[in-house]
């Protein structure tokens, strides 16, 4: 196998035992990227000489053609200007001048425009300050004043002497038509006439103060009713040795408030 290229061919060359029927089919490989074409031969076989590459016959130039002359330009003449003749003084003399005519316009009167009639100024007769005193004068509605509602309180329990009122504890018990929050102490008994109790309301809440009141409650029970968020028992800040009992409610009821010989008894009304 040969190549009209470069590189080197592998295989160069194809055994006797690989054709059949005169036909044989080879994988080769080629090194190098370029244009070239396979022959086969065998041994002592030559290869048939390329033709030759035509030659281009020759080509004469061709002469230009003659080119036609060009046809000659006529002369174009400028005319002669005569130059004008002298005057003699004499003669500019006797030449008329014509007299300049002047032409006036007629002088035109310039006419003044018509003045308005100016209308008389009517003065405004003024009121006399006695009839303005006897006009009526506007009569201002009384302004509608919001009523105060004032919150609700009980009458006051009569006063005892003595201690303190101890709050020592707090129980409730809830009933469907009823709710009872006991306030335990133990020496309601004992304080005499000397202490009173109050009760208010302020929206959802029942507020009662007891004075003179001390709380003893280490801590805030807890308590499941449908009726009563919260229970809390503090010393009043403002009026010193006053305890102050806050029952915060799901909705605002009716109540009542009795005292025992050891505990004040709120009743709730659903």
């Amino acid at each position: 196998l040969r190549t009209t290229g470069k590189g080197d061919l592998v295989p160069a060359r194809i055994k006797s035992s690989d054709f059949v029927n005169g036909t044989a089919v080879a994988e080769v490989q080629y090194n190098r990227p370029d244009n070239f074409t396979i022959t086969a031969t065998t041994p002592g076989m030559k290869l048939p000489e390329p033709p030759a590459p035509p030659v281009a016959a020759a080509v004469k130039p061709e002469k230009p053609a003659p080119q036609a002359k060009a046809a000659p330009t006529p002369e174009i003449r400028k005319p002669e200007l005569k130059k004008p003749e002298p005057v003699s003084p004499a003669a500019a003399a006797a030449v008329p001048v014509p007299e300049p005519k002047v032409a006036f316009a007629p002088a035109v009167k310039e006419e003044k425009a018509p003045v308005a009639a100016q209308k008389p100024e009517v003065q405004k007769k003024e009121k006399p300050a006695e009839v303005a005193a006897l006009a009526p004068k506007p009569v201002e509605k009384p302004k509608a004043e919001k009523p105060v509602v004032e919150p609700k309180k009980e009458p006051k329990v009569a006063a005892r002497k003595g201690k303190p009122v101890e709050i020592a504890s707090l129980s409730l018990i809830e009933t469907e038509e009823k709710t009872l929050i006991l306030i335990h102490a133990p020496n309601l008994a004992e304080t005499g006439a000397g202490a009173q109790t109050s009760v208010e309301t302020a929206g959802d809440k029942v507020i009662l103060k007891i004075r003179p009141g001390m709380n003893r409650l280490e801590k805030m029970p807890q308590f499941d009713s449908a009726y009563v968020k919260k229970i809390t028992v503090e010393e009043d800040k403002q009026e010193k040795g006053t305890a102050i009992v806050k029952v915060e409610l799901t909705k605002p009821v009716q109540y009542q408030l009795k005292e025992g010989k050891t505990s004040i008894v709120l009743t709730l009304t659903h």
